[in-house]
């Protein structure tokens, strides 16, 4: 680190790594719970999943943003916004008497991950040099796979004995006050930004645009997102629907989904660190397509479970390189191009889960496993011919 940077405490990585706990966990409730809040609301499965696509184009809208006042506000000020959120949306998401409303109140989340992962992935990028900064994304990104391994069979549990409702209320909204109050007093403050102009925003955007390999990298990282969402969104349903299985069981290999991902977030740090990011993002992209479509279509419920469980191991890995990627390409934007990341995921998401409920509604899971997997596969070929590398960032 350089001399002008602040000391890091020991909360720091905790700090980063607790935000994107909290982060994850609306997804756990979404994934786990689809079938609980359809019964409520009398929707099937491929309706109430359409929270997720709420979720995910909130996040798009808002992450432009974002790459707007990251050029006027700390990335401290911005994280603690989104955090705050993610309190609210717990709240209004408990207290929801429809449909609309809760979509409404989950949308809020969206709100709040277009904020903490772009300003994770600033903080790390301004307070470490390039050869750590791949690991210290896995570990605070890490973070994401953590909150599912013990939310999972929490959710659950809760769910269980006190209605979806209240794993709004006893698990998110706690979790996301520790995650608050973490941020707050375990990250340093920082001098104003002087590059806070409204000029600076938009030569920002320019920059972005005219950088082809960036570019490249943020198509990728929609592709990579089409296939996660689907499966984050509907490999629990399809797990208790085709195999009829309980939802203590599906948490369980929900659980399972967050230890290889866990996984593949810190030992992918390291990986690319020897091998570099494209090496490592073209196998895990492949195989995590490939699995993708097994999970959907192998008709056994153990060998669908395990396939899904190490899909995680490499899309864990293909999301940290092609972050890790994406934050080396405009070192003097790093808050808006990582937010502009964030807005392609989104768009990524919200298509995968728009796209894949229309055809799980019309032609079954077996279907949409291969159209969220050939998303994956095509991943590939994006980042490996139109990428680059840079060296000494």
């Amino acid at each position: 680190m350089n001399d002008d940077k602040p000391a890091l405490g020991r909360l720091f990585l905790l700090s980063l790594f607790m935000s994107n706990v909290v982060s994850g966990v609306p997804i756990i409730i979404s994934g786990l719970l689809l079938i609980d809040i359809g019964v409520s609301f009398g929707y099937p499965v491929g309706v109430t999943g359409q929270i997720a696509t709420a979720y995910s184009a909130i996040t798009i809208v808002f992450a432009l943003a974002v790459g707007v006042l990251s050029t006027r506000y700390q990335p401290k000020t911005l994280l603690t916004a989104g955090i705050l959120l993610n309190t609210i949306s717990a709240l209004g998401s408990y207290y929801a008497t429809s449909f609309p409303m809760l979509i409404l109140a989950y949308s809020l989340t969206g709100i709040s991950s277009a904020i903490v992962f772009p300003m994770t992935a600033t903080i790390i990028g301004d307070a470490f040099i390039s050869e750590r900064r791949s690991s210290a994304l896995g570990w605070a990104t890490a973070g994401n796979a953590f909150s599912v391994l013990f939310g999972a069979p929490t959710v659950s549990y809760i769910a269980s004995q006190y209605g979806w409702r209240s794993a709004f209320l006893f698990f998110m909204l706690p979790i996301s006050i520790v995650g608050l109050a973490l941020v707050y007093f375990g990250l340093p403050k920082t001098r104003a930004r002087s590059d806070s102009s409204p000029r600076s925003a938009s030569e920002g955007y320019r920059s972005i645009l005219s950088n082809r390999s960036a570019i490249a990298c943020l198509v990728g990282a929609m592709f990579v997102s089409v296939n996660l969402s689907n499966v984050l969104t509907y490999a629990v349903s399809s797990f208790r629907e085709r195999f009829l299985v309980s939802a203590g069981v599906a948490s369980l290999v929900f659980s399972g989904m967050a230890v290889t991902a866990f996984s593949g977030n810190v030992i992918g740090g390291n990986i690319i660190n020897r091998l570099g990011r494209k090496r490592v993002i073209a196998p895990a992209s492949f195989l995590a397509g490939m699995l993708t479509i097994a999970t959907f279509n192998v008709g056994v419920f153990w060998l669908s479970a395990a396939a899904s469980i190490v899909l995680f191991l490499f899309v864990s890995s293909a999301f940290l390189a092609g972050n890790s990627l994406t934050l080396e390409q405009e070192t003097e934007f790093r808050g808006t191009l990582m937010s502009v990341n964030s807005a392609a995921r989104g768009v990524g998401s919200t298509l995968g889960t728009m796209v894949g409920g229309l055809v799980l509604l019309r032609y079954g899971y077996s279907a949409l496993g291969y159209t969220a997997g050939i998303f994956g596969i095509l991943a590939v070929l994006i980042y490996h011919l139109f990428t680059e590398e840079p060296h000494g960032s």
